[in-house]
């Protein structure tokens, strides 16, 4: 979001040699160490292979340390920085830019016409000059010392006094040099015209570490900030590496960091962030025992969601003096604006203060203080008066799903409100509506000091969209203008596949040594194509389960299924536990697990199984199991009430081989015998399955032949 180039200024002392570390101590460190911007700030050079990566308008805020190297300056590939910051600028996006002698290149040593245009139309910079910092003297010169004087209350400067060409001390403390020594430094004139071009701060000259020669501030101009036609930007033409090493440098620092505030001010936070009015607020003087609404409006100044979780008072006064109308939590999208009711009731003559205070994930800002004040007093408005939220915001609703949002009245007048019609309008989608036909109805009265509660239902039609419409409310209020208009904004969500699994079975018993495939239903039931990514068994007792079909990437269509194929082949008679791990793109579930239970069975003439399965309702056994396709049913029907029984033989992929059963029967117990032909079955698992009223029992039978 903010990038310095380190690549252009090479900074180095009064003899040449470059300054170890420098670059960062002046222009990097002191803005990545903040809490506001230092996450978002970025040092890269000014090259080709950087702008492969990033576009210059990627970012919100860009630093040009440029130290020597001119602003027509040009990468082997032809990306020119003067272009860039044109590029930054025509984007509304902000610049500073700092230099050594960029003026005196771009107007006497290298002149050129499109950087000199730049510094004059974008910049104001109308006349430029070096001013003279030494004095010669018999044996040479001396270095004469100077100061870099801030405007008083700018907003970046703030009057703050940097010394430059001379040593400092603090009180006892050891003297301090500048970084560097100079003869002389850039300055400037600018353009006439305060409401685009505003001097930062002016140079003057010192003798004697006393008597300040006073320039006048506009003759001697060292740093500008402006507005151009559609960003602003910052120059100084006098690298922060000419302070005194006391206090100086740690000021043009704070500078810098000031220069961010105020070229960001008017640009969305990256983080959420609650911006808050009216704060204070000052409800006037209200009458005894009537009361006065007043919103107070968040807007989510930020560029993630803002979410408010609790609002409430402190407690200085009793809670119904200060009642928030519309307490309920509530979510913002970025550069969205909520409104907050606050009823103010005095109960006798006198000054009442309290505290309102918003929770919220709002950047640097968790905890927002609103103070609220009024007087217990004469004043009311007179005559019918209505308050009502500007917007509604719905939250992100998928398609053809629905959203229901209240709107409050308030008559805050002394007479009652008359709602002589009530309608939405700008709904061309269609997807707002009243929630009921009592929400639509108008003609009804609002007491004062009441309130009237509609709701309106928000059903987007569409994928990923965002939905406008308004509620036009005309009424007997006070003044020329009889309407309310109540914006209402709603976003639909975008399409996105979600995943849906049947298992038929329980445990799969199979006779030891046999094999079954068994058969897992997985359904797309989203709205966007669902891709399967992995198909693997994280447990799998023995090896004895295995997946058929189980290669991916593997892609389901909205509304479609995919039978995923599991064989069983036990090889003792004991339980045996899998796990089939499932990873997709689903929004429900990205991993998901399926757990498998399988036995085996002992072959005829080993051991006999009796098998008892059942509900409150209905209990049935099979004997014996495994059988050869002969076997007596007992089951027992619950109750004091007659039901209808069915009981039919299917195999484990539901087919139905064989009605078995199938009549209203009184509760009691019963005996069943099963015989069906071999020349329908072969050997395997089977179900037993008896539907009962609402209720189905399944009973799992192995058959041999």
């Amino acid at each position: 979001y903010y990038v310095v180039f380190d690549n252009l200024d090479v900074i180095v002392n009064t003899d040449g040699v470059p300054i170890s570390n420098a670059f960062d101590d002046l222009y990097y460190w002191p803005i990545k160490n903040t809490v506001e911007f230092g996450n978002y700030y970025l040092k890269v050079p000014f090259s080709d292979a950087t702008f492969s990566t990033y576009k210059i308008t990627d970012f919100d805020l860009a630093v040009f340390p440029m130290g020597d190297t001119p602003l027509n300056f040009t990468t082997p590939g032809g990306i020119s920085v003067l272009n860039k910051i044109k590029e930054m600028e025509a984007a509304g996006k902000r610049v500073i830019i700092i230099g050594r002698s960029l003026l005196t290149k771009a107007f006497v040593t290298q002149p050129n016409q499109p950087v000199q245009s730049f510094f004059y139309n974008y910049l104001g910079i109308d006349e430029t000059f070096r001013m003279t910092t030494h004095t010669p003297i018999s044996n040479g010169w001396r270095y004469d010392g100077y100061t870099v004087n801030g405007y008083p209350s700018d907003p970046i400067s703030d009057d703050a006094r940097k010394w430059a060409n001379c040593k400092r001390s603090s009180y006892g403390s050891d003297w301090y040099d500048p970084w560097i020594w100079t003869k002389d430094v850039e300055a400037f004139k600018i353009r006439n015209d305060s409401t685009k071009y505003i001097p930062i701060e002016w140079a003057s000259k010192i003798i004697d570490d006393i008597e300040i020669i006073n320039h006048p501030p506009s003759d001697t101009i060292m740093g500008v900030r402006a507005f151009t036609d559609n960003s602003k930007m910052v120059f100084w033409g006098l690298g922060f590496e000419y302070f005194n090493a006391w206090i100086s440098i740690n000021l043009a620092q704070t500078e810098l960091w000031q220069a961010f505030e105020w070229l960001l001010v008017d640009i969305p936070k990256i983080e959420p962030y609650a911006l808050i009015v009216p704060n204070p607020v000052d409800f006037k003087a209200v009458s005894i025992d009537t009361n006065k609404i007043v919103g107070i409006k968040v807007t989510n100044w930020g560029r993630k969601k803002l979410e408010v979780k609790d609002i409430y008072t402190f407690g200085f006064e009793d809670p119904d003096i200060f009642e928030v109308l519309n307490p309920s939590p509530f979510t913002l999208q970025p550069l969205d604006t909520h409104t907050v009711f606050v009823k103010f009731l005095p109960k006798e003559e006198r000054k009442y203060e309290e505290v309102l205070t918003f929770e919220s994930n709002s950047y640097l800002s968790a905890t927002i203080d609103v103070d609220l004040k009024g007087l217990g007093g004469p004043e009311i408005q007179q005559g019918p008066a209505i308050a009502v939220v500007d917007t509604v915001y719905f939250d992100t609703t998928d398609r053809r799903g629905f959203n229901i949002q209240p709107i409050t009245l308030y008559s805050v007048g002394t007479s009652e409100i008359i709602m002589q019609d009530k309608k939405i309008t700008d709904n061309a989608s269609g997807a707002f509506s009243f929630n009921t036909t009592e929400d639509s109805k108008s003609g009804m009265a609002i007491q004062p000091q009441t309130s009237h509660i509609f709701n309106i239902r928000f059903v987007p039609q569409e994928f990923n969209k965002e939905y406008t419409g308004q509620v036009k409310i005309e009424t007997n209020k006070k003044g020329d203008n009889p309407f309310n208009y109540i914006v209402l904004k709603g976003w639909s969500s975008p399409p996105v596949p979600k995943i849906k699994f049947e298992v038929p079975f329980d445990t799969i018993k199979v006779i030891e040594g046999s094999t079954q495939d068994n058969l897992i239903t997985i359904t797309n039931t989203g709205s966007k194509e669902l891709t399967i990514t992995k198909l693997e068994f994280t447990r799998n007792d023995s090896s004895v389960f295995s997946i058929l079909d189980g290669a991916v990437p593997k892609t389901i269509e909205v509304n479609d299924w995919f039978e995923l194929k599991v064989k069983f082949s036990p090889k003792d008679t004991i339980i045996y536990m899998a796990t089939i791990l499932i990873e997709s793109d689903a929004s429900n579930l990205t991993q998901a697990t399926i757990n498998l239970k399988g036995q085996g069975y002992p072959i005829v003439g080993v051991e006999e199984y009796t098998e008892f399965e059942g509900n409150d309702l209905f209990v049935m056994k099979a004997m014996p199991n495994p059988n050869y396709g002969k076997a007596v049913i007992d089951y027992e029907l619950k109750g004091d009430i007659p039901n209808n029984v069915e009981i039919f033989l299917v195999d484990v992929l539901g087919s139905r081989i064989s009605t078995l059963f199938n009549s209203k029967v009184n509760p009691g117990e019963y005996r069943l015998e099963m015989d069906v032909p071999a020349a329908k079955l072969s050997s395997g698992n089977y179900y037993i399955i008896a539907n009962v009223g609402d209720t189905q029992v399944r009973l799992p039978i192995v058959i041999l032949k």
